[in-house]
């Protein structure tokens, strides 16, 4: 009787990559994800579901998911919005909503947009609000309060700019 080892390659025949890849994320299995990422189903990163969720929603429910870093390094779209049955929800309402501030800082330091705003008109912050998710407010808040002293400082950068230019054009 010979035993036979289950694959990446062999599971590509029976389940559809873009479902591996949301499986791995779902139950965080970072190794796994790493490797179908390393093949081809890369290009099946943004890949949804019936319920418009890609592998970054999946990865969203668990707390510090080791798959949210490894989903943003390989360019997944950090602002995907799930589809109505999901109320247009990003990875980072997700996370709000089930509560884990660990990958809400991932997201945002990957570029996720706090401004989204899903089908019944709520940021993410405003679904860490509503569940009464402390960690994940205070995580939200800090990021938009530094992401608004980058807004300031460039603003200012560009204001010393224009005074400089319309000193030089007079003198």
């Amino acid at each position: 009787m010979s035993v036979k080892f289950l694959t990446v390659q062999s599971l590509n025949h029976f389940v559809p990559v873009f479902r591996l890849l949301h499986q791995a994320a779902l139950w965080d299995n970072a190794e796994l994800l790493e490797d179908l990422l390393n093949g081809d189903e890369l290009k099946c990163l943004n890949s949804r579901d019936s319920w418009g969720r890609t592998a970054l929603h999946a990865a969203a429910t668990n707390p510090g998911s080791r798959c949210m870093r490894i989903l943003a390094q390989a360019g997944a779209d950090l602002d995907a919005c799930m589809g109505p049955r999901g109320e247009g929800r990003t990875a980072l309402h997700v996370a709000a909503e089930h509560g884990h501030a660990t990958n809400i800082s991932v997201l945002v330091e990957a570029g996720a947009s706090m401004l989204i705003r899903d089908h019944l008109g709520l940021t993410a912050l405003d679904v860490a609000e509503k569940a009464d998710h402390e960690e994940c407010m205070l995580v939200l808040r800090a990021a938009a309060d530094k992401q608004e002293a980058q807004r300031l400082e460039t603003l200012s950068v560009l204001q010393q700019a224009c005074s400089q230019v319309r000193k030089s054009r007079f003198f």
